[in-house]
């Protein structure tokens, strides 16, 4: 955080209590060592308001006051175990007795945890800085997955690796960079090249130039560059003359047959059509906002030049004599009267520019995909998928379903996530560790339109699962066979009804 006003606590704490439209995002909210209160939304409004008044008190600190904490997890264990998870990673730390407030999400693709804790401790004043918390994180992280049994992932702090912006963008924005570019279609070429000459005819070929730059070399397509060493080590300025000797130019440039062009990342489902429409949607875009601005440029155009034409300053040129006191005087306040107009002017078209800037926002390309799959395009939505299937603990996989309805949000890897709480990813409905009666009710009802179910998760929600198909009366058609005779079981026995119905009959003999 390079400004204080990034770390505001109130802030912050809004961020994390909005829904965003959808209720399935904010699903637990604490707050810990405060006066306040401890849970509830109204609780965790009171305690940032406290932490606040906390920090406000050490007027010594310059560095940031807030600790901004994400914890992810791949499977989605049970609020107890994120709870214990929580304060021993803030014990590891050393905020065991610091003001904080957790928020959990449950709006993506991985569960995860929001804790902002106060660096100022409540009753000493004093900051606490974690140095080296990467190292102390992943050390907790290691020994807590292996302790509460949740699913493991890679914690190693490599200082070796080099990623770059590029990388991140293709993990983030799944756009195809130029660096992964290079590296996929001719790395190894240029890896095994045995002189200058046979390295500038593979760049050649895809359209690459090789230039000094600084102290070491760059790749270009364009207008595009990028570090010859962020491609590969082996690249570098040093390890190249090392290999190939004295640098030497390109003397002639070869035609080149491949060339870079930003697109998207390829998962093995065609975009091609997806990325003209997106494209067109683009363009479409950028001549609306155009437009709009060209009226509002109008607008403001036409307004400044009625504060020149003004009948009070054609009265005090007729009526007043020349350099009189009085005339200066009304000249003068009509000159501050006519900045004052002026300055509101820019006021109320900047507002007015900011507006259509919002409304004709360009979106990105994962954005424009996530914002069609929401909206029913089952080609958008196979699209995300194809980045990957994540599976949950509980999860009902229908066959043939139809169509479910518009969900309230779509993730980055494709699953739809619907107002009672239930995720599709590409026909698998993943349910929470603990689901309610409504959410099994809702699954059970497309399975019932479905030609064919799957089921995997605990044993104890296969049975309610189960239990609740038959009292709802569905038959569904189970594919897996030890589920099936699980079935037949259920249905060769007395339904509650019937057990009620035998007892009265009983009771009448």
């Amino acid at each position: 955080m390079n400004t204080e006003s990034k770390s505001n606590f109130i802030r912050l704490t809004q961020y994390l209590l909005n829904t965003q439209g959808h209720n399935q995002r904010v699903m637990l909210s604490s707050a810990t060592n405060c006066v306040s209160g401890t849970e509830g939304r109204e609780d965790v409004e009171w305690a940032a308001i406290e932490i606040e008044a906390t920090q406000r008190q050490n007027v010594r600190a310059r560095g940031d006051k807030t600790y901004h904490m994400v914890l992810s997890f791949r499977d989605e264990p049970a609020p107890e175990i994120i709870r214990n998870i929580e304060k021993e990673i803030c014990a590891e730390l050393g905020f065991k007795d610091h003001q904080r407030i957790s928020v959990l999400h449950c709006d993506s693709d991985n569960v995860h945890l929001h804790i902002a804790i106060n660096k100022i401790h409540p009753t000493k004043l004093t900051i606490h800085e974690p140095y080296y918390d990467h190292i102390k994180l992943a050390k907790a992280c290691v020994r807590l997955e292996h302790e509460y049994l949740v699913a493991k992932d890679n914690h190693e702090f490599r200082t070796s690796a080099r990623p770059t912006a590029a990388q991140n963008m293709e993990a983030a924005g799944d756009m195809e960079s130029l660096v992964g570019w290079i590296q996929r279609e001719c790395g190894k070429q240029l890896k095994e090249a045995s002189s200058w000459h046979e390295l500038h005819d593979i760049l050649g070929e895809h359209h690459l130039k090789l230039k000094p730059r600084g102290a070491g070399f760059i790749i270009s397509s364009g207008k595009y560059n990028v570090k010859a060493s962020s491609v590969d080590r082996s690249l570098s300025k040093g390890q190249l003359e090392k290999r190939l000797g004295a640098f030497v130019a390109c003397e002639q440039e070869r035609a080149s047959r491949k060339k870079y062009e930003p697109r998207p990342m390829q998962h093995g489902h065609p975009t091609s059509n997806l990325w003209n429409s997106y494209l067109e949607a683009r363009k479409e875009n950028d001549l609306r906002r155009s437009a709009h601005l060209a009226e509002l440029k109008e607008e403001h155009q036409s307004i400044l030049a009625s504060l020149g034409n003004d009948d009070f300053q054609n009265a005090v040129t007729r009526y007043f004599v020349k350099g009189s006191f009085w005339k200066r005087t009304l000249y003068s306040l009509q000159r501050a009267e006519r900045r004052r107009k002026v300055a509101d002017l820019r006021k109320s078209m900047a507002v007015k520019r900011a507006a259509i800037y919002q409304q004709t926002k360009r979106l990105s390309w994962r954005d424009w995909l996530n914002q069609e799959a929401k909206n029913g395009n089952m080609e958008a939505l196979a699209a995300i998928q194809a980045r990957g299937v994540k599976h949950g603990r509980n999860q009902v996989e229908l066959i043939e379903q139809k169509n479910a309805g518009f969900p309230v949000k779509v993730t980055h890897h494709g699953t739809r996530i619907f107002s009672d709480g239930c995720r599709d990813l590409n026909g698998s409905v993943q349910l929470p560790y603990r689901p309610n009666d409504t959410q099994i009710r809702s699954v059970l009802n497309r399975a019932s339109s479905s030609s064919g179910v799957r089921v995997s998760g605990t044993s104890a929600f296969v049975q309610r699962l189960l239990n609740m198909a038959r009292s709802m009366n569905l038959r569904p058609r189970w594919l897996q066979k030890e589920i099936a005779e699980q079935w037949q079981q259920i249905l060769r026995q007395p339904s509650a009804k019937s057990e009620i119905q035998s007892h009265k009959d009983r009771s009448r003999r």
